[in-house]
C-alpha cells in the first residue's frame, strides 16, 4: 500500500471524523537522529526523524525506537510520533511520509515487522501537531470486507448461485436470466444491485458488499425475488 495525497489527506482527515487522535508539544532535537528519507514537506521546512542506523547497531536499539515530526529549519522537534517503532533502513519495517501541498498536514504509513500497521494523519497546530491514527479504521473495514465477502459468497451459493471469489468490496453473480429485471425486484423490496448489461454482463449483477445487517438484509430480498427463477 503506497499513500496518495489526496485520498488520504483529503478523504480521511475531511470525510472521517474519527476520534483515535492526540495533541503533541515540541522538544529539543534528539541525538543521533536523523531526517527520514523522503520525509520532507514542500520547501523542506519539515521532516519525520527517525535513529540513525549506525546509532541502532551501536547502541543495540533495534526495538522500542522513537520517531518524531520536527521543524528542519529551527531544529526543533513538533513532538513523538506514537504506535512507530523504526530507525533508518531498518530491515522487515517501513516508513512512508506524503505532505498535503500547503505543509499544513502529512500522511504516515507505517508498516511493522508483519506487513502494514497503521496510517496516521498529523495535522500541525502551532509548535505542535495532532495526530489521528486512521490505521484503525482502515483495519476494521478491511476486516469487515474480507469475512463479510464469505458470508455473502456462501449464501448466494445456498441460494443455488454461483458467484466469483472476490478480493474487492462487490461480488460478481450470473442469475441466468435478465439482470435488469431482477434488478427492479430488488429495488422494489429497498434493495439496490447493478446489472451488468452495459458492460456486456445482461445476466449477471454487481452486488456490494455491505455490513452484515445489510447482507442480511440482501440475501432475504434476493431469495424472495428470485425463488419463482426456473433458469439458473
Amino acid at each position: 500500500m503506497r499513500l496518495k495525497r489526496q485520498v488520504l489527506i483529503d478523504l480521511f482527515a475531511l470525510s472521517l471524523n474519527i476520534a483515535f487522535l492526540r495533541t503533541v508539544a515540541a522538544g529539543d532535537w534528539p541525538q543521533n537522529y536523523i531526517v527520514q528519507t523522503n520525509s520532507e514537506s514542500p520547501g523542506g521546512r519539515y521532516g519525520v526523524l527517525v535513529l540513525s542506523k549506525q546509532a541502532a547497531i551501536d547502541q543495540d536499539r533495534t526495538e522500542g525506537n522513537t520517531t518524531y515530526l520536527a521543524n528542519l529549519q529551527t531544529r526543533e522537534t513538533l513532538g513523538e510520533i506514537h504506535g512507530t517503532d523504526y530507525f533508518e533502513g531498518q530491515n522487515h519495517r517501513d516508513l512512508q511520509v506524503v505532505w498535503a501541498p500547503d505543509s499544513t498536514a502529512c500522511a504516515l504509513e507505517y508498516d511493522g515487522r508483519y506487513g502494514f500497521d497503521s496510517v496516521f494523519l498529523l495535522e500541525l497546530k502551532g509548535e505542535g501537531f495532532r495526530q489521528i491514527d486512521i490505521g484503525k479504521h482502515i483495519q476494521k473495514t478491511l476486516r469487515n470486507n474480507s469475512e463479510q465477502a464469505e458470508l455473502l459468497f456462501a449464501g448466494l451459493v445456498g441460494l443455488g448461485y454461483h458467484p466469483l471469489p472476490t478480493w474487492a468490496n462487490f461480488l460478481y453473480c450470473e442469475l441466468g436470466e435478465d439482470a435488469a429485471v431482477v434488478a427492479k425486484r430488488l429495488q422494489a423490496e429497498g434493495v439496490i444491485v447493478r446489472p451488468l448489461g452495459p458492460w456486456g454482463a445482461p445476466t449477471a449483477i454487481r452486488i456490494t458488499i455491505g455490513t452484515p445487517e445489510q447482507n442480511d438484509i440482501f440475501l432475504n430480498a434476493f431469495k424472495k425475488v428470485t425463488e419463482q427463477a426456473t433458469v439458473r
